[in-house]
């Protein structure tokens, strides 16, 4: 049984069909094919077998970070050692964005090198959340030249966004993802069952992008209504639910990549909603590095769509209300006043943080003008430019 959808559109093309192993996506791009895999019962020795029967390499590497339990990484080991394959497995001694690092990369490169016969067709493995995937994606583009690259995503957030479309790469000068490339995996194996483990507060951070793909989609019009309702569901990590909003999630953003791989012609831009006003928040001294992505990302698409509510492009502000009450039943903040006191210094950071903005424009002697890709409504999207100094003045009514 297979349903098979064709968008006109070049590239934009998804399948799905359900096989003995379980169902999957295969997402069109204009550089790689490649499926998205979503699992359940499977074991990790039977995941492994995919992965050898896919590949068919001589040597792969597995990058984790030390958080990740043994059992998600060690069925796959001992299969593909197991089967005569030379394996390299290295798992970083600390977390987070920390890992995404000139002498992290250093450090992991120089240990594939010593202990891998490296060749063009090795496979890197990378099992753990956005940090790992960010990091091991950026990795595989950059030996020998780009090596064949698995994503097996942990978080939520991983499985519905960075897991696909091709973003890779590290911090560096004070900045995000300043270095990289856009690199797509050859395979991401999404399992459900990983979420069952995690913190709550980690848990519900990814949901902040999937409903942001909610308003997004104008394809899937039942997505929004159908997470508003189903809250319990969501809070409760109803597996059933999770892995069908999980199956959506992923086409709307593998469906957005396929149009516009590259950030040409705006499209993927969209993606951005919510993540101008995050980025700025994320780096707060107040918070110093303790907010969680999804969180900020809450804040800054409740943030944005005011902004948008207040430049007259959206209208319906009940619906922006219905989010922030929606966010606070799910324990995701909708107000950055829910997580620190919001005051002159917070806003001159804001605005400071803002110009960073590598989506920015500016022409010499003008006010610098702030990207935002915001909602006309649900479904309808559209990139903006606004001025500094009118984002100043807006700012304390949106935040």
């Amino acid at each position: 049984m297979f349903l098979k959808i064709v968008k006109t559109l070049a590239f934009n093309i998804l399948i799905y069909k359900m096989s003995k192993f379980s169902l999957f996506m295969q997402v069109c791009t204009s550089s790689k094919n490649y499926e998205i895999l979503f699992v359940g019962g499977e074991t990790y020795q039977s995941i492994g077998a995919k992965i050898l029967s896919h590949f068919n390499a001589k040597s792969y590497i597995i990058l984790t970070e030390k958080n990740i339990p043994s059992e998600y990484y060690n069925g796959i080991y001992h299969y593909l050692e197991a089967n005569g394959a030379n394996i390299h497995l290295i798992k970083l001694d600390s977390i987070g964005e920390k890992n995404k690092d000139f002498k992290v990369l250093t450090k992991v490169s120089k240990s594939i090198f010593e202990n891998v016969t490296l060749t063009r067709n090795s496979v890197l493995i990378a099992i753990g959340g956005g940090v790992i995937g960010d990091l091991g994606g950026f990795l595989a583009s950059i030996l020998m030249r780009g090596i064949r690259f698995v994503q097996m995503p942990t978080t939520l957030l991983a499985m519905t966004d960075s897991s696909i479309g091709g973003k890779t790469g590290i911090n560096a000068f004070g900045y995000k993802n300043v270095i990289g490339a856009f690199y797509q995996p050859d395979m991401v194996i999404c399992n459900a069952n990983y979420l069952k483990t995690l913190p709550y507060e980690e848990y519900i951070s990814g949901y902040a992008e999937i409903l942001k793909h909610a308003i997004l989609t104008k394809e899937h019009v039942d997505f929004l209504p159908d997470l508003l309702k189903n809250e319990h569901k969501i809070a409760s990590r109803d597996m059933r639910f999770l892995t069908g909003i999980i199956k959506i999630s992923c086409q709307i953003k593998a469906n957005i990549v396929s149009r516009d791989e590259r950030e040409q012609n705006g499209v993927r831009a969209f993606l951005n909603f919510g993540h101008t006003i995050a980025h700025a928040v994320e780096k707060l001294k107040e918070l110093d590095g303790r907010i969680l992505h999804g969180h900020a990302v809450a804040i800054g698409m409740i943030a944005e769509l005011k902004l948008a509510y207040k430049l007259g492009y959206f209208k319906d502000y009940e619906l922006i209300s219905i989010l922030e009450t929606h966010f606070e039943n799910i324990k995701l903040p909708a107000r950055l006043e829910q997580l620190i006191e919001v005051n002159s210094r917070v806003y001159r950071q804001i605005l400071a943080k803002v110009t960073l903005d590598k989506k920015n424009h500016r022409n010499i002697g003008e006010d610098i003008m702030i990207s935002f890709a915001i909602p006309k409504k649900i479904g309808a999207m559209e990139n903006i430019r606004i001025s500094l100094s009118s984002l100043k003045k807006l700012l304390s009514d949106i935040l």
